[in-house]
């Protein structure tokens, strides 16, 4: 694992690389992968330059303070809540070993949540991301741990729908927004698979979420030079309570971005107490 300071347009980024893959993490703000690609090819992450996605919080975080998507992957707390928009904009912690990097940002304000972030390598082509969030508060916290990865739009997304056979208890849940159309032609469905597409010339938003046990999503991206797909899993969901009635899975799109989401199910924390999630993440 080949580990160097680079810069980019957030400030400093942690430049790091192992076997086809080069991943970039704020150290400025977020964190947030900010950066992912494979060899020979273009980043698929978005990346905010213009500071198109921005949200005024300074009625709840002080004056002038503005939360910014900045883009790529970060650590969300859910439900969603004006107090979700977290402005991350401080200098984040880093630790690097021989085979992961571990990023640790300040505690949150108003929450007292403690987001921690975790890199490493399983071969040359899979990433595992390790998120977890600790409160270090007085009294409790409620609250679901919440990873979005914001790709460039102009993909396809697929994510498998559960096939168990459960007698006469039902097997899948699908989730709409109140903006989401479901005749949105970017959107199919049949018995086996959820597909959604993204249209940078489509502003329209389109969120659909859903629940399953050991699901895998896949996001195909052609820039014009290179095709890169991602295979985003978790291996076995836990059980409880999931937030957008029932959901472990959620994606979301418009003209400049296509999130792909995971969620735990909600967890009462005290003082100490933490909320763990891996992801693993395969290029090809």
């Amino acid at each position: 694992m080949v580990v160097d300071l680079v810069d980019g347009f957030t400030g400093r980024l942690l430049k790091i690389k192992e076997g086809m893959i080069e991943v970039h993490v704020t150290l400025d703000c977020g964190p947030r992968i900010i950066w992912l690609s494979k060899e020979g090819s273009d980043n698929i992450m978005f990346n905010d330059v213009d500071e198109q996605i921005t949200k005024d919080v300074s009625s709840m975080y002080g004056e002038q303070k503005k939360w910014r998507i900045y883009g790529g992957h970060r650590i969300w707390l859910a439900p969603e809540t004006d107090q979700t928009y977290y402005p991350d904009d401080e200098p984040v912690r880093f630790e690097a070993g021989a085979k992961c990097v571990k990023f640790y940002p300040p505690v949150r304000m108003l929450n007292d949540a403690q987001i921690q972030l975790g890199i490493s390598f399983e071969g040359v082509n899979t990433l595992r991301i390790d998120s977890e969030v600790i409160y270090v508060g007085r009294d409790e916290l409620k609250c679901a741990l919440w990873g979005l990865s914001v790709f460039k739009s102009g993909g396809t997304m697929r994510v498998a729908l559960n096939q168990e056979d459960t007698g006469y208890l039902p097997n899948r849940n699908i989730v709409f927004w109140p903006y989401s159309d479901i005749k949105d032609p970017r959107f199919s469905m049949d018995n086996e698979f959820l597909q959604l597409k993204s249209d940078k010339k489509c502003e329209k938003p389109f969120k659909v979420g859903l629940y399953q046990k050991d699901f895998h999503v896949t996001y195909e991206l052609d820039d014009g030079k290179s095709v890169t797909k991602i295979e985003k899993r978790i291996l076995s969901a836990s059980d409880g309570s999931y937030p957008d009635y029932s959901c472990n899975f959620e994606a979301y799109t418009n003209h400049l971005i296509h999130e792909i989401e995971t969620l735990t199910p909600f967890n009462t924390l005290k003082f100490g107490q933490k909320i763990k999630q891996t992801e693993f993440w395969t290029l090809t």
